[in-house]
């Protein structure tokens, strides 16, 4: 069994990322998920590879 601390840190961790991922899809409302965030950071060239991490 987990340690609570552990339970704990892992919630706010889990927390904290969909606030980012709600943040970012308010910001750039178009389908494509991560793969839009990327595209729109690094340009085309380097869009799949953070969209390939989540297979």
């Amino acid at each position: 069994m987990a340690n609570p601390r552990t339970l704990v840190f892992g919630g706010v961790v889990v927390a904290l990322s969909t606030l980012v991922l709600a943040e970012m899809s308010a910001a750039l409302p178009e389908a494509g998920g991560k793969y839009v965030y990327a595209r729109h950071a690094w340009g085309d060239t380097w869009a799949l590879s953070p969209a390939g991490q989540n297979f």
